[in-house]
């Protein structure tokens, strides 16, 4: 699939086919996050790193019963990102984030957790360091690991590693990283 458009659709067709017919769960649950690490870049002379910090809030949650301990979380989030190079400093990042999450449970209080997510998001403005975009539209995509914990599973910590990108919809499309990110996260 060479065109990154249907990609797209794929994406958000799966996301919300895989929805299951039972009805949603109402949750309050609020992450916030800080992460840093080395922009991958193809010109190696320059070394740029950047650093993020998150606010996500997830409302609902699909269990999908046919894959397993498997849920969808439909979310927002806000993204404060800079870069420790002199030019085009910072840039903040508004995003819907529909994510898949696959729980292995590992006693009563404490869950494990796969965490996926590619959610469209809005950029302030096209750059971060040397990093350029063709557009301000792109996807805050991160692959996770993380655990629930506490009494009633209320508390989560999370490792992900962070990509936004327009996944080749407009060129350039440079993308930026954040390789190592730590979210603490608590359902109200």
């Amino acid at each position: 699939m060479n065109n990154p458009l249907k990609l797209v659709a794929l994406w958000f067709i799966l996301t919300f086919v895989a929805l299951p017919s039972a009805s949603a769960q109402d949750i309050r649950r609020i992450a916030v996050g800080a992460g840093h690490g080395p922009q991958w870049v193809v010109n190696k002379t320059i070394e740029q790193h950047n650093s993020v910090i998150d606010v996500n809030f997830f409302f609902k949650e699909y269990p999908i019963p046919r894959l397993g301990r498997s849920s969808l979380l439909l979310g927002v989030g806000y993204s404060y990102l800079w870069t420790n190079e002199d030019v085009n400093r910072d840039n903040q990042v508004i995003s819907f984030i529909p994510a898949y999450r696959y729980y292995f449970d590992i006693s009563e209080k404490i869950k494990m957790f796969i965490h996926l997510a590619a959610g469209p998001s809005v950029m302030s403005s096209y750059d971060l360091g040397y990093e350029e975009q063709g557009s301000k539209f792109v996807f805050n995509n991160y692959i996770g690991l993380g655990m629930r914990f506490g009494q009633n599973n209320e508390w989560e910590f999370s490792f992900v590693w962070r990509h936004l990108s327009n996944a080749g919809l407009v060129q350039p499309n440079d993308g930026y990283d954040v390789p190592f990110t730590f979210m603490l996260g608590r359902v109200f």
